[in-house]
């Protein structure tokens, strides 16, 4: 089946619903996360949204003393917050903008009315049409 014009609004609508979707939840499924370690990998943590995500620390790592142990957390904090920096600065896509999303929410749905519009005027013209040559 070939495409007519203006097919790809079907995707343009999805894609808008989405983003605006994630924009409203505060969770845009593009955020990246950054990833620390130290100790040997005895200490892991995520980082996201500017947020330490998860700490994660290996058994053996509880056999340091306390101040070795911070002083881990903290580097590892430390490493997934700047690898964090560095994947959002990266980022190739710009945050969404709602202003923007809902305009493009309205010039589909408008585009999608004259369509309706269209297909509505041809039905009746048809169904004229028949009913025409039916008497």
């Amino acid at each position: 089946m070939s495409e007519m014009p203006g097919d790809d609004r079907w995707a343009r609508l999805a894609d808008a619903q989405r983003r605006l979707a994630e924009l409203r939840a505060g969770t845009p499924g593009t955020a990246p996360e950054g990833t620390g370690r130290a100790g040997d990998e005895q200490v892991r943590v995520t980082a996201s949204g500017g947020r330490v995500a998860r700490l994660e620390l290996d058994p053996r790592a509880l056999r340091r003393t306390p101040e070795d142990l911070g002083a881990l957390i903290a580097e590892a904090a430390n490493a997934a917050l700047d690898d964090l920096r560095s994947r959002a600065d990266s980022a190739e896509a710009p945050p969404a903008d709602p202003s923007a999303l809902a305009a493009t929410l309205r010039d589909v749905q408008d585009e999608g009315l004259r369509q309706m519009a269209l297909i509505d005027e041809s039905i009746n013209e048809a169904v004229a049409r028949v009913q025409a040559r039916m008497r």
